[in-house]
């Protein structure tokens, strides 16, 4: 008795965009023989954001210790905020808010650099 096995294999073609909604890694290339992303994930990026804040002063994080980042392709975009819910008007009251102190900053996958930044009081 002999049996005899089939395999199906199923294709999924992705154009070159990707897929909606997913960013694409960035292809770095570098003079030397590192050719990879210095900064692949938005954990390394909070840890460079971290570094970068507490180096201009060391309680920016106090007010607003959530640190943020969002992928922007080639880049993250970096950001910090507190979870604190707006405060909530009364009847006949305006509540108006101005600038917090939190830091901006775009960090670069491949290269790791920094631009962008500005502090927003």
């Amino acid at each position: 008795m002999s049996y005899r096995r089939t395999i199906a294999t199923l294709a999924l073609v992705v154009p070159a965009s990707g897929v909606a909604g997913v960013a694409q890694p960035p292809l770095c290339r570098h003079t030397n023989f590192i050719n990879a992303q210095f900064v692949p994930t938005a954990d390394i990026a909070k840890k460079i954001y971290k570094a970068v804040g507490e180096g201009l002063d060391p309680n920016l994080l106090k007010e607003y210790p959530i640190i943020e980042a969002t992928d922007a392709g080639d880049h993250w975009s970096m950001w910090q905020m507190n979870n604190k819910p707006p405060p909530k008007a009364g009847p006949n009251e305006v509540i108006v808010t101005a600038g917090g102190r939190q830091l901006h900053m775009d960090i670069n996958k491949c290269s790791g650099a920094i631009s962008n930044a500005a502090d927003n009081r």
